[in-house]
């Protein structure tokens, strides 16, 4: 049996996990914040900073590529990704195939460029680094906590107000949580984050990845 100080602990900690990976999206959904939806991302990476930082059992060493060097095994699910994303958008919404590159150059360029710093990185900040180390506890499995990771970061697409992002989503998070469960590199998944992002935006399928 369990110890009531393990238990409190298990207990504040999954409050902290529903608050944050259920409550702020739902909020978001619900419209219930009185400023720009881009600041409770913010927020959320700088409160997961502040408590990496401060938690002296978390490997700093997982911040940086930690040893990943799998870059082949990258390109050919970043290939496969890309014929899926293709095929996808062909079938969903055929008018919005290549539509930034062909028809809005600069800002297809802007995007490619600003997206991996300012959504991959705290995305991944928080929902693979931070979730990963963070509710540990309360997962008996590895499996458990890909799932779980995998689920909060669809969940979080909410925002998008469409089952296309959810379920395309879903799909990213549990293949990005299973390759990070493997190598606990934060540099290394935002690569292959920003890769599958920017691959979302090239092909057309970004139409559905945009708050309205």
């Amino acid at each position: 049996m369990e110890q009531p100080i393990a238990l409190k602990s298990k207990l504040l900690r999954a409050i902290e996990l529903v608050t944050l990976f259920i409550g702020i999206p739902t909020a978001y959904y619900y419209d219930l914040f009185p400023f720009h939806k881009i600041i409770p991302l913010i927020l959320g990476a700088l409160y997961t900073i502040a408590l990496l930082v401060f938690d002296k059992s978390f490997n700093r060493q997982e911040i940086g590529l930690n040893g990943f060097k799998n870059y082949k095994r990258m390109l050919l699910r970043s290939t496969g990704v890309f014929i899926i994303l293709v095929a996808a958008t062909y079938l969903i919404a055929p008018d919005q195939l290549f539509f930034l590159p062909k028809n809005a150059t600069w800002l297809w360029a802007v995007i490619m460029l600003m997206y991996p710093v300012w959504s991959v990185i705290p995305q991944e900040l928080i929902y693979r680094t931070f979730f990963f180390h963070r509710y540990q506890l309360l997962f008996t499995s590895n499996t458990a906590m890909i799932i779980a990771s995998g689920v909060a970061f669809s969940f979080m697409h909410i925002i998008f107000e469409n089952i296309v992002a959810l379920v395309f989503s879903l799909a990213a998070g549990i293949i990005l949580s299973i390759i990070y469960s493997r190598h606990r590199s934060l540099l290394g998944i935002s690569l292959e984050h920003a890769i599958y992002g920017n691959m979302v935006f090239t092909t057309g399928l970004g139409t559905f990845f945009y708050i309205n």
